[in-house]
């Protein structure tokens, strides 16, 4: 039985129908990027292969735990002067921005499912002072932080890396979040954030784990099967503000429900997504900086890419129940 539901942030839609879980595949595409430590250029002892490094994160001996190079091919490059022109409704401005690999380990076959907290810290931090570093840059208004996991979740090397896009606007999508979350907080004189986790925690149904500092739940508006999303309980509107302790607690509730979704799933794609607040807000548009864990489950298909709305197999519920038996 299909079942509609509303996206309290920007109001869009998800589609859930269970029935699509048991669809044939017939397509018979393999999905694996081949890639050996010899020729992976994200390998320690490769790193000639790659950029000169812009950050590290230092084992205590010569060598490295994070590395972070810019982009190869980037989508925007920090070179670019900021400019724009306007052909009547044709508005056109240069890709002054950048693109930049975390390299999160220089093992090519790191098991994260296996990994301690510290291993995600060190990550985390890493975004941290990324996100300081650029928002120096007068021209950049918007940081997104992404992890692209296997070739299905759209990664082209194997090698557990994350990327970073520093963009000279907001998104459409960020910036109409922000307006729902303004709207509802000044008529409520409370953060959207604050009620959903209320909700979540009354109720349990969908929660996945939590500690002093967070709450991951399979949210009532789940896009894909098995999405996680991390709350802070005590909500803070930027990430590159955030304490060492509050990401050792990141680190923590982050590995527990990695783990999970590994033993529950296997070793799929997923995609993860850090959301924060473009720099120009202010601290009081009722903005939490919050993360997303998407597992590359079924795909999206024209109807998606033209309205916007999801078609989504696992109920929420029954998601946060198998993963709760791990």
């Amino acid at each position: 039985m299909a079942e509609i539901r509303r996206d309290p942030f920007s109001g869009s839609v998800v589609i859930y129908s269970p029935d699509r879980e048991n669809r044939p595949d017939f397509t018979g595409i393999k999905r694996t990027i081949d890639l050996s430590p010899e020729n992976c250029p994200f390998c320690k002892g490769n790193e000639d292969m790659t950029p000169p490094e812009i950050f590290r994160i230092s084992d205590g001996d010569s060598g490295w735990k994070v590395r972070v190079i810019p982009n190869k091919f980037p989508v925007l490059n920090v070179e670019e002067n900021y400019n724009r022109s306007d052909n009547g409704i044709f508005e056109r401005f240069a890709g002054a921005g950048a693109h930049e690999i975390i390299i999160e380990t220089p093992s090519h076959s790191e098991d994260i499912a296996l990994c301690a907290p510290d291993y995600f810290s060190d990550i985390f931090i890493t975004y941290r002072d990324r996100i300081n570093d650029l928002k120096n840059d007068f021209r950049l208004k918007y940081i997104q932080i992404f992890k692209n996991h296997k070739a299905s979740a759209g990664a082209t090397i194997s090698h557990h890396h994350s990327q970073l896009i520093a963009l000279p606007f907001v998104p459409e999508e960020v910036a109409r979040k922000l307006v729902v979350l303004k709207n509802f907080y000044k008529k409520n004189n409370r953060s959207l954030f604050s009620n959903i986790i209320t909700a979540e925690l009354e109720h349990k149904e969908r929660v996945v784990s939590e500690n002093e500092s967070f709450i991951a739940v399979a949210p009532w508006y789940s896009r894909t099967p098995f999405q996680v999303s991390f709350y802070q309980k005590q909500g803070h509107p930027r990430f590159e503000d955030v304490r060492d302790q509050e990401v050792e607690n990141l680190s923590e509730i982050f590995s527990k429900v990695i783990k999970k979704i590994i033993s529950a799933l296997g070793d799929i794609s997923y995609n993860l997504v850090l959301y924060n607040l473009p720099f120009a807000e202010q601290d009081d548009a009722g903005f939490n900086w919050y993360v997303e864990l998407l597992p590359a489950i079924g795909g999206t298909g024209g109807f998606e890419a033209a309205t916007g709305t999801y078609i989504n197999t696992v109920l929420p519920e029954k998601a946060a129940e198998i993963l709760n038996k791990f």
